[in-house]
């Protein structure tokens, strides 16, 4: 099985499979966890830019690799894709803007996790995204996501239920079995 991480990763996506990272990589110099620019910066742009070899980083990738085979990190988490808007709920997310005068705007989902286990689903439209949100183009509608969202939501769908008893959005896993965020 090929490493889980490869240096292309985003250091706040890292940082959220493997919280222990922030500890790997401060043991290796690197004070990363707590940049501004980690949402946007891969692990090797940012140990290129702080000065370290390819051999350094060769060092960090084995070290982060091997915490996530000791945590029991699944590595089909990591690559599941981002989540996608289903037609129907690009078209009632649509229809929402117009009703409220909000074209243009993106459509945040924030997951949040309870204390028992659950999640919770904040939804809203905002005009852009707030400062570490990630982006995700689907269906013609921006998808705004923390980068814990963003990582929770990996490998799900958003639809749009009509049924009275299930009236609104619904999050699923894209597989049958993908496990639940």
């Amino acid at each position: 099985m090929p490493p889980l991480f490869t240096g292309d990763e985003i250091i706040s996506d890292i940082i959220d499979l493997l919280p222990e990272a922030i500890e790997i990589l401060s043991s290796h110099g690197l004070g990363c966890a707590t940049c501004h620019i980690n949402v946007a910066e891969t692990l090797r742009q940012g140990a290129q830019l702080h000065g370290f070899t390819d051999v350094d980083l060769a060092e960090i990738l084995t070290d982060l690799n091997q915490a996530a085979t000791e945590f029991g990190l699944d590595p089909a988490r990591a690559q599941r894709p981002d989540p996608v808007l289903t037609p129907r709920a690009a078209e009632r997310i649509r229809h929402f803007q117009a009703e409220d005068n909000l074209q243009g705007h993106g459509f945040k989902i924030e997951v949040e996790a309870l204390t028992d286990g659950e999640v919770t689903y904040f939804l809203d439209f905002l005009p852009a995204p707030e400062p570490d949100d990630r982006t995700i183009p689907s269906q013609g509608i921006d998808l705004y996501l923390s980068p814990y969202s963003h990582t929770q939501l990996r490998g799900y769908q958003i639809d749009f239920s009509d049924e009275p008893t299930t009236y609104g959005f619904t999050i699923t896993p894209v597989s049958a079995s993908s496990p639940t965020p």
